[in-house]
């Protein structure tokens, strides 16, 4: 019988070490506190008013209630249709984007968007269409910061730099 080389599956290891590390956020109280920690602002009370009111007198359960939010001063919101979380852009660029869970990049990507001025975030989203997936870019703009020296590469970096998610 022969030995399996320790090394053998290195790649799979590391996969396996690095998925089980990545934080993830669901429709939740603590998402919640982070949205307002960092400028969102709960429209529930004007658009759900019965789970708003469910809410206050039994606190937020998101398997049997609806939470929207917004970042003024753009129209876009963020909703959380029960379990699942739903990002609705408006304007020239409208469309729709839904998770289960948000990773905590996926979550700084959504803050730095809504932190930036709203012209830029207008380019950024014109150019890329996905607030999500702002720290992918984010990345790329730290690891080559000669080709990435915009006012704009600029601001998200040092927005994103500034949001911690513990």
């Amino acid at each position: 019988m022969t030995k399996a080389h320790p090394n053998r599956y290195p790649s799979t290891i590391g996969y396996v070490m690095l998925y089980t590390m990545v934080r993830t956020f669901k429709a939740s109280q603590e998402l919640v506190n982070l949205l307002l920690k960092y400028g969102f602002s709960d429209n529930t009370e004007g658009l759900y008013p019965k789970h708003y009111q469910r809410i206050k007198e039994h606190g937020y359960d998101p398997y049997s209630m609806k939470r929207i939010f917004c970042f003024s001063p753009h129209e876009d919101y963020l909703l959380f249709n029960y379990t699942y979380i739903t990002l609705h852009h408006s304007g020239p660029f409208s469309h729709t984007e839904e998770r289960r869970t948000l990773t905590a990049n996926e979550l700084r990507s959504l803050i730095t968007f809504y932190k930036l001025p709203l012209q830029i975030g207008m380019e950024w989203l014109e150019a890329y269409t996905n607030a999500f997936e702002l720290h992918k870019y984010y990345h790329s703009a730290c690891a080559m910061p000669e080709i990435y020296n915009t006012e704009l590469d600029n601001r998200i970096r040092n927005i994103f730099e500034r949001i911690t998610i513990h």
